[in-house]
C-alpha cells in the first residue's frame, strides 16, 4: 500500500524503506552505494548502464536496482566479487569508446602546464582539461571499482562537435548514452528536442533530422548540463577549475516572476565562473531559464565594471566620489519645490530600495511619486473587481495547481512568462492530467496541448463564450449562483455560428474542448496580461469568469515580472500613482511643471528635465545623460528582498568577499537622506508587513455572481462583424511580451546568443502565407502601424494564424510602450530595400 513501511534485508542489513521506492533509492537513503551512471534522482529510470545491478533472494537474474521496487522481506545484495567483476566488464566497455587516458596515468598530477594551453582546444582529450574534472561521474564509478587499467584499446567515435549553437556546446564522443539529456529534456521540461539517433555502434545524442539545437526550437534552458554526467553537454567558456578557490553566492534571479534562486561560482580574483539553477531542495533542472543563468551571466560580467558614481560637470560626465555624488543629488534637488519634482520607481529594484525610494519622497513632500507600468495588468483588475463586485486572488500558489485534473492557459505562454509555473505544469501533466490552450499568437507551451486552439486576435470572448454555451447544453447539473438565469438570456442572443464564426475556431475543436472540461474536472485556468492588452478586454474576463463559475473551477492571474504583486500594495500607504504611458509625464516636464526627476531604473524618456537622478544598476543611454547617475548593486552583488509571482518574500545574502565599489540601494537613499535631515529605517521588515496588510485590506472581498455579457437590455451582445483582410500585406499584430532585458538594458544588444533564440526584432509569420507572399526567413521588413514603424526581420512560427503576425519589442522607447499598451493592432508589411 502507497505511504506504508516495508522492511528489507541490504546486505544483510535490516532498513526500512517507503513502499513504492526502489532498492537503488532505499540504499542511498541507508548510505549504502551502488554505481550507476544513467539513473538520476527526479528522472524517470531508464536502467540502461546496468552499473547497478544486484542480486535478490529467489531470483534467478540479476535486477537493476534503479528500476526494481522494494517489497517486504526482499533480501538484496549489492556487492560481492561476482557483481564487482560484472560491474568493472560493464564499465569497461562504456570506456572503451571514451577517453580514459588520465583515468589510470600515474603522471597526471605534473600536467599543469600542459593543462593551461591543452583546456584551450576543440576536443582536449583526457580528464585535466575537461570542464568536469574532479566533478565526473566516471571517475566516481572508476575509483569505486578500483581500476587500474581497461584490456581495450579506445576507440574514438569520430563524430562532429557540435559548435553552432549559442551558450551550450556538445561532444558526442564523450557521450555514454545515459539518455538523462533525453529524458530531462522531454519529460521534465516538455521540450522533446533531444532523442536516440541512428542504431548499433553508431547510435548518439541528437535532434530531428540532426539540425542544430537552435533550429531545433532549444529553449537553453541547461537542464542537459545538470544532468550528465561526463562533459559531453558543456558550457561555453567554462573550464576546469581543478585546484582553484571557488566562492557561491546565492541570489534571487529579477528577471521575471518566478525569482529563480540561482547560484553564481566566483573565482578568487572576483570573475564570475559561472551561474547555475539553486532552487533549494530541488535538483537544478527542475528550475532556472537561459536568462538567468547565460543571459545574466555575460550582461553582468560585460556590465559589471560600471561601477562608479558620475556627476555632469560643464556638460561633460566625469566619475566622483560616493560623497559628492550625494551632496551633489541634495543640492540640486533642494533647489526645487516638491510639486516639481517627481520620482518614478523600477520594477527590478529589490523591495528595500523601492520603499526607501517612496519614504524619502514621502518624508520630502513629493506628491509625484510614480510607478511605470505598461500594460496595467493589475490595474485593469482592480477596476474589473470594483465595477463587478468581484475578488479574483492574488499570487498563483504553485500547490493550488495540484488538485487539477485539467489546465486551461489562456494568452499565457508559461515557458516564456513563468517557466517555473511550467516545470509544475509538466508534474501534472506526467501524472495524466489534461492541457488545453487558448492563444491566437505563438505559444510554446501549446506544443504539447491536448488541444491547442488558435482564435482571431482579440476573440477570445467569443471563443470561451463559445465553449461555455457548448457547456451548458451537454451539462446535466445546474447552477445556483445568482446571475445565471441572466447569463442564460445573455448567451440566448447570440448564435453558436455567430461565435465560431467570429473566433476562427472550428465546430469540433469547441465540442472537444468544452467535453474535455466537463469529463477531466476540477478545472484551473490560467491567465496572462496580453488577455486584457486589448480593446475587449472586459468582455473577455467576463467570459472567462463565467466559463471557471460554471465548472467550478480555479481561476489564476499571472504576474510575469518580478515585484508586480507590490505596487498595487504600495498605493494606499505611499499614493503611489501606477502610469502605464509616459505620455503626461513628458508633457509636465515639457511645460516645466516637473523640472527635477528622480528615477529608479530605467525609463524611455524622450523629454529631458531640468536636472535628472538615474540610480540603477548600470549606465544606459538614459543614465548617461542624467545629471547625476548613481550606481546601484546589481542582483548578485546586493542582499535583499523581491516578491514572486505567488506573492513570497525571496531573499539574497550578501557575499562579502567581494566589493563591486556600488552601494545597497536603500544605503544610496539612506546617505542621500541624511543631506536633508532625515533618518530612514534600516529594517524594512515592519513597513513593509504595514504596506502588505493596508493593500490586503484595500482590496476587500467579493462575491461569487455569474457576471452579465451586457450592461443593459438593449445594449447589443459583444459581437463585431469580422472584416475581410483586402490587403494580403495586411496582418493582425500581435505585441507580446518581452523579458530579456535588465536594468534597462536590452539583453540581445549585449548577450549574442539572445539574438540567435529570442530575437525582438524578429517578425513572426506563418510560413506558408509568408512564402506566398515571396518573403524569406530572415528578410528585413518594415511594419508600418498607427503610431510608426518598426523595422523587423522575418521569422516563421509553424503555429502562426495566416493573417496573424506577432512582435516581441523591448520597450525602450516611448512608441513601443504605446504600441505594447495597444496588445493588438493592424500591421502593414513592407519590404525594405
Amino acid at each position: 500500500m502507497s505511504g506504508s513501511v516495508v522492511k528489507l534485508k541490504i546486505n544483510q542489513q535490516v532498513v526500512e524503506a517507503q513502499a513504492g521506492m526502489t532498492v537503488l533509492e532505499c540504499a542511498r537513503t541507508h548510505g549504502i552505494f551502488i554505481p550507476s551512471l544513467c539513473n538520476l534522482e527526479g528522472l524517470p529510470t531508464f536502467a540502461s548502464c546496468r552499473l547497478c545491478l544486484v542480486e535478490i533472494k529467489g531470483r534467478p537474474h540479476r535486477s537493476p536496482a534503479c528500476q526494481t521496487e522494494v517489497e517486504e522481506g526482499m533480501e538484496v545484495i549489492t556487492t560481492s566479487p561476482e557483481l564487482e567483476k560484472l560491474r568493472r566488464s560493464i564499465f569497461e566497455l562504456i570506456l572503451s569508446e571514451h577517453p580514459y587516458f588520465c583515468l589510470f596515468c600515474q603522471e597526471k598530477g605534473s600536467c599543469e602546464e600542459l593543462k593551461v594551453t591543452m583546456v584551450k582546444a576543440l576536443e582536449p582529450g583526457g580528464c585535466l582539461f575537461c570542464p568536469k574534472d574532479g566533478n565526473c561521474e566516471l571517475q566516481q564509478v572508476a575509483d569505486y571499482l578500483r581500476l587500474k587499467s581497461i584490456p581495450y584499446e579506445f576507440e574514438d567515435r569520430g563524430l562532429s562537435l557540435w559548435q553552432s549553437d549559442p551558450f551550450l556546446k556538445h561532444n558526442p564522443n564523450l557521450c555514454i548514452l545515459c539518455g538523462r539529456c533525453v529524458r530531462v529534456c522531454s519529460e521534465i521540461r516538455g521540450e522533446g528536442v533531444l532523442s536516440f539517433i541512428r542504431r548499433g555502434s553508431r547510435t548518439a545524442i541528437g535532434t530531428f533530422m540532426e539540425r542544430s539545437l537552435r533550429e531545433a526550437d532549444c529553449s537553453f534552458c541547461g537542464a542537459c548540463l545538470d544532468v550528465c554526467p561526463t562533459a559531453a553537454f558543456s558550457e561555453r567558456g567554462v573550464v576546469s577549475i581543478q585546484g582553484k578557490k571557488i566562492y557561491e553566492k546565492s541570489f534571487i534571479c529579477p528577471l521575471c516572476g518566478c525569482g529563480c534562486e540561482l547560484k553564481a561560482e566566483i573565482l578568487e580574483d572576483g570573475s564570475l565562473r559561472r551561474i547555475t539553477p539553486a532552487a533549494a531542495g530541488q535538483k537544478a533542472f527542475n528550475s532556472g531559464c537561459y536568462r538567468g543563468r547565460f543571459g545574466l551571466k555575460e550582461l553582468l560580467v560585460e556590465k559589471g565594471a560600471d561601477s562608479q558614481p558620475a556627476v555632469k560637470k560643464d556638460g561633460q560626465v566625469q566619475a566622483v566620489s560616493w560623497s559628492e555624488a550625494i551632496v551633489s543629488s541634495a543640492g540640486s534637488l533642494k533647489k526645487y519645490k516638491p510639486e516639481e519634482i517627481a520620482l518614478v520607481l523600477g520594477w527590478q529594484n529589490s523591495v528595500e530600495s523601492q520603499l526607501a525610494f517612496l519614504e524619502f519622497g514621502q518624508i520630502l513632500g513629493i506628491k509625484n511619486l510614480f510607478y511605470f507600468y505598461p500594460g496595467a495588468f493589475l490595474e485593469k483588475i482592480a477596476f474589473f473587481e470594483k465595477e463587478n463586485g468581484i475578488k479574483l486572488d492574488r499570487g498563483l500558489k504553485l500547490q493550488e495547481l495540484s488538485q487539477a485534473k485539467t489546465l486551461v492557459l489562456v494568452d499565457s505562454d508559461l515557458k516564456a512568462e513563468a517557466l517555473t509555473v511550467w516545470l509544475e505544469v509538466r508534474k501534472k501533466l506526467r501524472r495524466g492530467a489534461g492541457l488545453i490552450v487558448l492563444d491566437p499568437g505563438l505559444n510554446r507551451s501549446g506544443l504539447t496541448a491536448d488541444l491547442s486552439l488558435r482564435c482571431e486576435p482579440g476573440k477570445e470572448s467569443q471563443a470561451l463564450l463559445a465553449i461555455l454555451k457548448q457547456i451548458i447544453k451537454k451539462a446535466t447539473s445546474l447552477s445556483f449562483y445568482h446571475g445565471y438565469d441572466r447569463l442564460l438570456d445573455d448567451l440566448g442572443k447570440i448564435s453558436e455560428e455567430q461565435l465560431t464564426q467570429e473566433c476562427g475556431l472550428k465546430n469540433q475543436e469547441i465540442e472537444r474542448a468544452a467535453q474535455v472540461l466537463l469529463e477531466n474536472q476540477p478545472v484551473a485556468f490560467i491567465f496572462g496580461e496580453r488577455l486584457l492588452r486589448q480593446p475587449g478586454w472586459q468582455q473577455n474576463l467576463k467570459a472567462l469568469w463565467n466559463l471557471d463559475l460554471r465548472l467550478e473551477g480555479r481561476l489564476f492571474l499571472l504576474t510575469s515580472r518580478i515585484n508586480e504583486l507590490l505596487p498595487e500594495n504600495l498605493k494606499t500607504h505611499y499614493g503611489l500613482k501606477i502610469i502605464s504611458s509616459l505620455d503626461q509625464l513628458e508633457k509636465d516636464i515639457r511645460e516645466s511643471k516637473i523640472k527635477a526627476l528622480y528615477l529608479l531604473g530605467d525609463l524611455p524618456l524622450n523629454e529631458s528635465p531640468e536636472f535628472l537622478i538615474i540610480q540603477n544598476q548600470f549606465p544606459t543611454q538614459v543614465g548617461k545623460e542624467a545629471d547625476v547617475f548613481l550606481p546601484e548593486a546589481n542582483c548578485l552583488e546586493q542582499s535583499g528582498s523581491l516578491f514572486d509571482l505567488e506573492g513570497k518574500i525571496r531573499i539574497s545574502r550578501p557575499l562579502e568577499k567581494f566589493s563591486s565599489g556600488k552601494l545597497e540601494g536603500q544605503e544610496i537613499l539612506k546617505r542621500l537622506g541624511e543631506q536633508f535631515g532625515i533618518n530612514l529605517r534600516a529594517d524594512w521588515s515592519e513597513i513593509l508587513f504595514k504596506v502588505l496588510s493596508e493593500g490586503a485590506k484595500e482590496r476587500g472581498s467579493g462575491e461569487m455572481n455569474y457576471l452579465p455579457l451586457t450592461s443593459g437590455a438593449a445594449e447589443k451582445a459583444p459581437i463585431k462583424e469580422t472584416v475581410k483582410r483586402k490587403d494580403p500585406w495586411e496582418f493582425n499584430l500581435i505585441v507580446g511580451q518581452n523579458l530579456d532585458f535588465y536594468a534597462g538594458v536590452n539583453m540581445a544588444e549585449v548577450v549574442s546568443g539572445f539574438k540567435l533564440i529570442n530575437n525582438p526584432h524578429w517578425l513572426w509569420l506563418n510560413p506558408r502565407e509568408a512564402s506566398e507572399l515571396g518573403l524569406k526567413k530572415g528578410q528585413k521588413v518594415i511594419v508600418e502601424t498607427e503610431l510608426g514603424e518598426l523595422p523587423l526581420e522575418v521569422k516563421f512560427g509553424p503555429g502562426m494564424k495566416p493573417g496573424t503576425a506577432l512582435v516581441n519589442p523591448i520597450l525602450d522607447e516611448p512608441f513601443k510602450v504605446q504600441l505594447y499598451n495597444l496588445g493588438i493592432t493592424k500591421g502593414i508589411i513592407r519590404v525594405k530595400k
